[in-house]
């Protein structure tokens, strides 16, 4: 996965890319948990201070199963901050997630 690191919190999780689940034309990152972990697709990016950025991000979701308190799923962070998009729900086509 150029220019992506893959990370799982208890080594549950595994990112890949996915050449056959195509959005606009290219790959994707395919994150698959047998069970409850954080797993996440990280891609740094050097920024300015004092500059607004706009971050988008797409998911599809499939058969996603909550934990037991029902507050997690599939969601769309930034990493060294407290931007968290809502969960996305259990199986959904395409979900946009913008954040600034």
């Amino acid at each position: 996965m150029s220019g992506w690191e893959a990370a799982s919190h208890r080594g549950k999780g595994q990112a890949s890319l996915d050449s056959e689940e195509l959005y606009d034309g290219k790959p994707t990152i395919r994150m698959e948990n047998a069970e409850a972990d954080h797993t996440m697709a990280i891609q740094t990016i050097e920024v300015k201070p004092e500059t607004d950025y706009r971050v988008t991000a797409y998911a599809k979701t499939e058969d996603i199963e909550p934990e037991e308190d029902g507050k997690n799923g599939a969601c769309i962070g930034i990493r060294g901050t407290y931007e968290l998009s809502k969960p996305f729900p259990m199986s959904v086509n395409v979900n946009k997630s913008t954040s600034r």
